[in-house]
């Protein structure tokens, strides 16, 4: 359905001329160096949603900004980190989890930040 929306259309152009457009479910995350791009990238996407009859929450909405908080990663220039409160909850996760749940805790938290997932690994110990 979005694919075949103004949204989709706004979201495709923007990616391809401006900078990459992350999409995970309902959340929308536009990377630029130049924050007058974001806004005006912003801009072309909140005019397509309501075009398309989609909703954009204001209230979950944030930026532009030299740091986000999405998917409960910091993300900024050059780094990713899991939140705080998240490595707390899967440390306690690997405390009594099964190889197979200790694995896939600690793959995704190596792919998105390798020294949190050696911070883990020494935690479980």
């Amino acid at each position: 359905m979005l694919d075949h929306s103004a949204l989709g259309a706004a979201i495709a152009c923007v990616n391809n001329a401006v900078w990459p457009v992350s999409i995970y479910v309902d959340d929308i995350i536009v990377s630029s160096h130049d924050v007058a791009t974001v806004d005006h990238a912003l801009s072309e996407i909140r005019a397509a949603a309501d075009a398309s009859g989609f909703v954009i929450n204001d209230a979950k909405s944030d930026g532009p900004a030299a740091e986000i908080t999405a998917f409960n990663i910091h993300i900024g220039s050059r780094r990713m980190e899991i939140a705080a409160d998240r490595m707390v909850e899967f440390l306690e996760n690997i405390q009594g989890g099964s190889d197979e749940q200790v694995a896939g805790i600690l793959n995704y938290v190596g792919s998105v930040n390798e020294g949190q997932r050696e911070l883990l690994v020494a935690g479980r110990d």
